[in-house]
């Protein structure tokens, strides 16, 4: 519902969402002369640095009037993400399943065409888990030469023998460390996959996201096994 504020501008209200933790969102009533980004950045709600506003189909709506956005929902995050690389784009999905069959997006964290949180599932071929297997969440943050956070689905329970490379999430073990305490709109507890100085050598990889994301899987099976 639109109502009027003192100078007769009827208010417009949308939903703001962060791009990279879609559990964060505010609904905000703002003037129709406003465009989207100068209504989020007049809110206090802007991220610190560059960043684009954009829509449930990944189109970027920063410079558009709030009208056109209407009671719909908007994502705020890095000039990155809505360039379209930070993530899995999902009209090529089959091409990473092909060596990974079991990798799925999870539907919460799709923006547009966009996998932000993808679930895969890795052979564990030295009997460090229970089930035999590693189920892994791939969560995507930072920015394009950012590889993505891996987590171990729990851990705690699974573990047999332990990995090294293993980690309770957000503490901060290394400066590339981007796990948190628990998995991205989960409650469950982040057990993050330490992966050394690879993060250097994925954004040296060709830019295009299928190459860098399916080295990356490749470097996590190894780590695991």
């Amino acid at each position: 519902m639109n109502t009027k504020n003192r100078s007769g501008q009827k208010n417009v209200l949308l939903t703001v969402s962060s791009a990279l933790d879609q559990g964060e969102k505010r609904r905000i009533e703002v003037s129709s002369g406003k465009t989207v980004s100068q209504a989020i950045k007049d809110e206090g709600i802007a991220p610190s640095g560059n960043f684009d506003v954009f829509d449930a189909t990944g189109q970027v709506v920063s410079d558009q009037p709030v009208t056109q956005v209407a009671e719909e929902t908007v994502y705020v995050g890095p000039k990155s993400v809505a360039g379209g690389a930070l993530g899995v784009p999902l009209d090529r999905l089959n091409e990473l399943q092909h060596d990974f069959p079991t990798l799925l997006p999870i539907s919460n964290f799709n923006i547009g065409n966009l996998g932000k949180m993808l679930i895969v599932t890795i052979p564990d071929r030295n009997g460090r888990t229970r089930s035999k297997l590693f189920r892994c969440i791939l969560h995507f943050e930072g920015d394009s030469n950012t590889p993505p956070t891996p987590y171990v689905l729990d851990w705690d329970t699974e573990c047999v023998n332990g990995n090294g490379n293993v980690h309770p999430g957000g503490r901060r073990l290394h400066g590339y460390d981007n796990s948190k305490a628990t998995i991205p709109g989960t409650n469950k507890q982040g057990f993050w996959v330490c992966y050394g100085d690879f993060g250097q050598i994925y954004s040296r990889l060709d830019d295009d996201p299928i190459t860098r994301i399916n080295a990356f899987l490749n470097h996590l099976v190894h780590l695991l096994n």
